[in-house]
Order: structure tokens, then sequence, then C-alpha cells
């Protein structure tokens, strides 16, 4: 028992576990919240980069598909577009983060940084949901205050929607999990890994197996998402007017979404999961809005998902099995992607 005392002291004090919804997060009140700096490859400001924010060339905007979930930071999309563009790329993508954290970073960052521009790195399949980050938010800190405003925004009937931390850790393992640094510490650094590496059995179509990660909304949270996204016109409109010509958006589809247009494309849609295709014709729908708000503003805007597909349809190691951020390889997809974002935007300037 000594000795287990021991350990979870010396990993309290000298890491950064236990690894949790909370931990390694500093509050925010515009952002939500922040990363630590105690954890390795994350700057002064919390956000995941080995250089100072100095004179950006391109700030990048996501949630954990754009701080680069399962790779190095160097793999990274907005390290990888840096290294073969030789452009200086800020990275600001940090998990859980959704669209009014964007809009609080592109107003803050971008803002005081004249000459630079931005890559928004949109996930439909969550980030207009009411919850995380979002929550998180005190929407009644000078900076949102003015905000709310100024562009109109009715985010007050949306707060009663968070539910807290209970919300993201339901059972018993995840709050042993999140709360206890030697459980943490062994699912980090030997379980995960472990799961990471199992490779899958294959579905209809020689797909490898998807272990699906989309969740259904109930009521409450489906109409919280319609006034989020309804309020979101808002904001996509505001980029466009204090930022003309200076954002681009990157729609990052979700595996299940992958998964599902192969499926599609080879008519062996009837084997896939219900859940499965509610989740993705919700996901759509949202994309749909994405899609149809930056060409009403005329913001440059492209999807991952060809190159998604194409590197599932080639590889059977394109994601692990039950995690939705893909492998090196995804990421990569991710940086073409995001390469084409960047050429649609330097051709309308």
């Amino acid at each position: 028992a000594l000795a287990l005392l021991t350990a979870e002291i010396g990993l309290r004090m000298f890491t950064q576990f236990p690894v949790s919804y909370r931990s390694n997060r500093i509050a925010d009140p515009d952002f939500g919240y922040r990363l630590s700096s105690r954890l390795g490859d994350v700057d002064e400001n919390g956000f995941r980069n080995s250089n100072s924010m100095g004179d950006i060339v391109i700030l990048a905007v996501g949630d954990s598909h754009t701080f680069g979930v399962n790779v190095s930071s160097e793999h990274a999309w907005p390290a990888a577009l840096a290294s073969e563009t030789g452009l200086k790329i800020y990275n600001t993508g940090v998990g859980s983060y959704g669209i009014a954290t964007y809009h609080a970073i592109l107003s803050k960052l971008l803002a005081s940084h004249k000459s630079s521009t931005a890559i928004v790195a949109l996930f439909p399949a969550n980030d207009f949901q009411v919850r995380l980050s979002f929550c998180d938010i005190d929407f009644e800190s000078p900076f949102w205050t003015e905000q709310i405003k100024r562009l109109g925004l009715n985010f007050s009937s949306l707060k009663p929607l968070c539910k807290g931390e209970d919300n993201v850790n339901k059972s018993w393992y995840k709050w042993i999990k999140a709360n206890v640094a030697i459980t943490s510490a062994v699912e980090t650094l030997i379980l995960d890994p472990l799961k990471a590496a199992k490779r899958s059995i294959a579905l209809p179509g020689n797909l490898p197996n998807i272990a699906m990660n989309a969740r259904d909304l109930n009521s409450e949270e489906l109409q919280g998402e319609a006034v989020l996204l309804r309020e979101s016109a808002k904001i996509f409109t505001d980029w466009a007017t204090v930022f003309n010509g200076r954002i681009a958006v990157l729609v990052i589809p979700s595996k299940e979404r992958v998964f599902y247009e192969i499926m599609k494309d080879r008519n062996v849609l009837h084997s896939a999961p219900a859940d499965l295709v509610t989740a993705v014709n919700r996901e759509v729908a949202v994309e749909e809005f994405v899609y149809a708000e930056a060409t009403r503003n005329l913001i440059p805007i492209v999807s991952a998902l060809p190159e998604l597909k194409d590197l599932v349809i080639h590889s059977a190691d394109a994601y692990p099995t039950g995690d939705s951020h893909p492998y090196e390889d995804g990421y990569i997809a991710y940086t073409q992607a995001a390469k084409r974002a960047l050429a649609m935007l330097k051709a309308a300037q």
C-alpha cells in the first residue's frame, strides 16, 4: 500500500498523470480551457507548438484532429503543412474545442496578427454540440459580453443543457482512470498502445472493422445543436466581415462518415449498423449547413473526405479499431486537404 501511495504521489508531482477531461487543462474564460504547459510539447500559451507564436503566417484552428491525437506533434497536420510549405503555422487545436472557442481564438489571435490567415478545421460530428469546451466558457466575460451584444448571439438558452463532467465520465472505471494517476498511466502508456496496435476483422466490401464512436443525441441535445447552428450563422458572417479573405474552412469527416461513404460506393450500405446511418445522416446535415454558410459568405471550404476515402481503400491501417482519430497516414490526408484549402485561400486574395 505504501508503494502504491508513493507511486501515486510521484506520478502526480512529476508527470502529467492523471490524464482526464479536466487534468492538464487550465481554465480560460473565453476559450473554456487551454492545455497546461506541463505537457511536453505544449507552449506557454497552452497550445501544441515547439516555437512561440511570434509572427505567424497561418493560424490552424481546430479540435483534437488539429492537435494531433495518436501522432507526435510534428505529424499533426499544422506542423506537416508547415514542413511542406515552409510557412510558419501556429497550432491552436485542443481536444473538444468547438465553434464558440474557434470564434474566440480567431477574434483574439488572428485579429492581433493583421497579416496572418487562418485555416479552421471543423469537425461536423460534434463541433456544434452543447458540451465540453462550450460548457466551460464564461459567456459573462468581458470578451463574450461584447461579442454577444455585437453579434446578437443567444447563448443563454443553451447553458442549462450543460451537464458537467458527469456527462463525460459515466462509469466507475472512467472515474478511476480520470482521477487515479497510476491507473491513468497504465491505461495511457500500456493499454492504449496495445489497443492501437490491434488490427480488425473485415466488414462487407473488405473494409476494416470500425468501433462506433458516434453517439445518438437525445431530443434535448438535438435541440441544443440546432440552436447553436442557428447562432453559428452569425459567427460565419462575422468571420467574413472582420477577416475578409483571411479564413478558409477545412472539413474533417468522422471515421464513421468515411466508412459510410465507401460502403455506399460499393453498394453494401444495407449492411451498415442503424446507429451508424443515423449518426452519419446527422453529421451530413451539419456539414451541409457549414458548406452553405461558407459559400454564402464567400469563405473557401474543402473537405478531407476524398483523401481519407482513398486512404481507407488502399490501407487497412488508416484508423485504430477503437479510436476515431487516424494514424499518421490520416494526418497526411488532412495535410493534403489543408494544402487545397490554402491554395483556395490564396486564389481568393
